[in-house]
């Protein structure tokens, strides 16, 4: 939990107080990592910004830690940094990831990282690895990894990812009157790439075991499509996002005059599969 904060040095206020305990209680109960603001700051003769945990007064040239006097925090501070945490292991939770190529490259996956550059001179996205691409948006080129669903390990790491610039690996026409990019079969979507707002290409890792072939589309160029999960990764814009238990197959786009977002090449639909 970053980050959090309260007046303590010479400030007494009910509703602050109230605040406070019942957020530190929660992270108590929680077992939550913090930072607080400010860990250090200034006072002078005992008054000025009393929200640091540890003051230097420049009026009385002395130090004035939370436990030294009057702040009302004391007990609830040492409550929170005594309480032991939980131990043993911690169970595996699902993971969603923003991708977001608004001003450069977002390549989160350590392994695309140390090869070569898959579509030069366009702004890339790609899933950290052991996740595959669930969503994107209609414009401002966003997208949603996750691994909810899978295992961690499903990529064929050791084997060439696959870039996708046309219509050749299209099993059937899922988005009649729209250009189509998709993934060779027992492959998924990792990543995508943007020249100028237009979707240049869809970057798709190989499975380790075999993936369905049937699938289907959900269109989100006038709303959005699917069921929200992960998040708002797209704040006030439509968006498509398969089923926790499916994968995006493939991404399909107009470039028609009047589209919602004119001469951009701007993903309309996915195509999902389980």
């Amino acid at each position: 939990m970053s980050e959090f904060g309260v007046q303590g040095q010479g400030f007494v206020n009910q509703t602050s107080q109230r605040w406070f305990n019942n957020f530190v209680q929660y992270l108590i109960n929680q077992d939550l990592d913090f930072a607080f603001w400010p860990m250090t700051g200034y006072l002078n003769f005992g008054s000025g910004n009393g929200w640091a945990l540890m003051s230097w007064d420049v009026g009385t040239k002395k130090r004035i830690g939370i436990y030294d006097g009057n702040d009302w925090r004391a007990d609830k501070w040492k409550q929170l940094v005594s309480t032991p945490g939980y131990t043993g292991q911690v169970p595996p939770v699902s993971q969603f990831k923003m991708l977001n190529i608004d001003h450069a490259d977002y390549i989160q996956s350590v392994t695309i990282r140390s090869r070569p550059d898959w579509d030069p001179g366009a702004f890339k996205a790609t899933c950290p690895d052991g996740m595959r691409l669930i969503g994107v948006s209609h414009g401002a080129n966003r997208g949603l990894c996750t691994d909810k669903g899978y295992e961690a390990d499903l990529w064929l790491t050791d084997r060439p990812t696959q870039v996708v610039r046309d219509e050749s690996f299209v099993s059937q026409d899922w988005a009649g009157g729209y250009t189509k990019f998709e993934c060779p079969k027992d492959t998924y979507a990792i990543g995508y790439a943007f020249r100028q707002n237009t979707l240049s290409s869809l970057l798709c890792a190989t499975a380790k075991r075999g993936l369905g072939l049937g699938g289907r589309t959900v269109w989100f160029d006038r709303a959005n499509g699917g069921e929200p999960i992960g998040g708002d990764f797209a704040y006030g814009l439509s968006k498509g996002v398969c089923a926790p238990e499916e994968y995006i197959a493939g991404v399909a786009f107009t470039t028609r005059l009047f589209n919602k977002i004119s001469f951009n090449v701007t993903p309309a639909a996915i195509y999902c599969r389980r």
